[in-house]
């Protein structure tokens, strides 16, 4: 028999290859620069002094709380119903009867969630959507002097809530 010398040849490279970078040292030094500069903005922020700027007139009104709503004259006894009714099919809807639009430099719409009270007079404005702080304001006042046919259920007027759209319109320039 003849015996062949068999040449046995491996599939593992044997040249030298570039060592592998270790990111871990370098992604800690990166993270660590990133909070000491977030550390020093927020020393610097709560070292330098503030001016506190208040509030203007017409925010202050803007932000107080409305005066309760006025009592009715009623003579028969009993507790007051304090329940806010929403409309339905028991409660009628208010309807309105007069109307005030503010003028202003722009134009725009606020609106306002009120209780429509049974005399018929909206009280607790909010603002749902506003411009800004004196037109939300002035969109308070003029909201206040609407008037409505108050909503009723079984016959009797009784405080629903309402959403109120005032619109500014901009003021007619004058020769």
């Amino acid at each position: 028999m003849n015996t062949m010398e068999t040449e046995f040849l491996s599939i593992r490279d044997e040249r030298p290859r570039p060592a592998t970078r270790d990111y871990l040292p370098i992604a800690a030094v990166v993270l660590g620069a990133m909070l000491l500069v977030m550390a020093g903005r927020v020393v610097w922020y709560y070292s330098t002094q503030r001016v506190e700027l208040g509030t203007s007139p017409l925010e202050n009104s803007a932000q107080a709380i409305p005066p309760p709503p006025p009592t009715t004259g009623r003579t028969e006894a009993g507790p007051e119903d304090d329940t806010l009714y929403y409309a339905g099919p028991d409660v009628t809807l208010p309807v309105l009867r007069s109307k005030v639009e503010p003028r202003g430099n722009t134009s725009g719409k606020v609106l306002l969630v009120v209780v429509i009270d049974p005399s018929g007079r909206p009280v607790q404005p909010q603002i749902w959507h506003g411009l800004d702080a004196d037109l939300n304001a002035r969109a308070m006042q003029a909201a206040s002097q609407w008037r409505f046919r108050p909503a009723n259920k079984n016959g009797k007027p009784v405080p629903v809530t309402a959403q109120l759209e005032v619109s500014f319109q901009p003021d007619e320039k004058r020769p």
